[in-house]
């Protein structure tokens, strides 16, 4: 047996070349979950045992399925919410409105800025964020390079979606 390599603590495969994150046993690639980058881009904060890319399977179980679920969820809703800016000169029916605005300071994508917004008003339960400002602002890289980022906030709503479609305004 090779003792450079552990066994798989899972499975007991007798080669496990890959490390769970959270309790660092030593797992096959057959019995390892792995997460993108991206797989919680829409939550403001990314919970530490939620930021790895790679779990044993007991611990994905455990720990980030129900969480990565609720997510899903979420954002399946968040793509759903109505994207009212501050420049529509349309009416909008609102029947209910949060007492504080949501906002996103750093971005690397427009859509994703907004994404990120909607995420925000579908968590306190509301299907559109109004009075939407988004705002790009450049900023230099080394090398002298000038990338841009976005920014926004907007104000989470409860507004009659069926007046707005027949108003012809899409969502996101």
């Amino acid at each position: 047996m090779d003792s450079a390599r552990p066994s798989c603590a899972v499975c007991k495969a007798p080669k496990a070349p890959k490390t769970c994150a959270l309790c660092e046993a030593s797992v096959c690639k057959k019995c390892i979950e792995t997460l993108s980058s991206s797989a919680f881009e829409l939550l403001p904060v990314i919970p530490p045992e939620l930021s790895h890319s790679t779990y044993c399977v007991r611990c994905y179980d455990a720990k980030v399925a129900d969480r990565m679920n609720a997510y899903l969820a979420l954002a399946e809703k968040a793509e759903a919410v109505y994207f009212v800016t501050r420049d529509y000169n349309g009416y909008v029916h609102v029947i209910a409105r949060h007492s504080a605005r949501v906002a996103v300071e750093v971005c690397e994508d427009r859509r994703v800025t907004i994404l990120r917004m909607a995420y925000l008003a579908a968590e306190l339960g509301f299907n559109a964020i109004i009075d939407a400002k988004l705002q790009s602002f450049a900023f230099n890289l080394e090398g002298g390079y000038q990338s841009s980022r976005w920014k926004g906030s907007a104000l989470p709503a409860t507004i009659d979606g069926e007046q707005l479609e027949r108003t012809s305004l899409l969502r996101i």
